[in-house]
């Protein structure tokens, strides 16, 4: 006979949960979707590319961004881009947007880091000045202001 006493919290959760409901078939449901969610956590570490900013900067002259980025892959020549949200224009005048660095190899096998410094084009960029938030999965960002654009 089993001693209940002796289980772990999340055991005693899911137990209590049977008991609640009265049926063994949620608890085999629970286990697939565990072993489930065990498979695809897994599999999406050994795929994950995760980038991390370095410095950022804005360069007047190519309207571009230039930023450091550090990721993950098997090869050094995956290329960047940006994808703009909407602008927010506050109050006071200032406005914000946010643009979310996209990797073209963003699903490349995780097997060593690489650093390199990219350039950014700001081409659909529609408001300026503003504070532009990079940001990237699963939770890196970065912060730089854009000046309005030199005619």
């Amino acid at each position: 006979m089993r001693d209940w006493k002796l289980d772990t919290p999340l055991q005693a959760q899911m137990r209590a949960s049977l008991n609640y409901s009265g049926s063994r078939v949620k608890c085999a449901g629970m286990k697939h979707l565990a072993i489930a969610m065990g498979i695809v956590t897994s599999l999406a570490v050994g795929l994950a590319s995760a980038e991390v900013f370095g410095p950022v900067a804005y360069d007047a002259k190519s309207d571009e961004l230039v930023v450091t980025i550090t990721y993950s892959g098997t090869n050094p020549d995956h290329i960047f881009s940006l994808a703009w949200n909407r602008c927010t224009t506050h109050p006071d005048g200032t406005t914000d947007v946010q643009a979310e660095v996209i990797d073209s190899q963003a699903r490349d096998a995780v097997s060593r880091d690489f650093t390199k410094t990219v350039r950014l084009s700001l081409v659909g960029l529609i408001c300026r000045p503003a504070t532009v938030t990079l940001h990237s999965w699963p939770n890196s960002f970065t912060t730089v202001q854009v000046p309005k654009q030199a005619r």
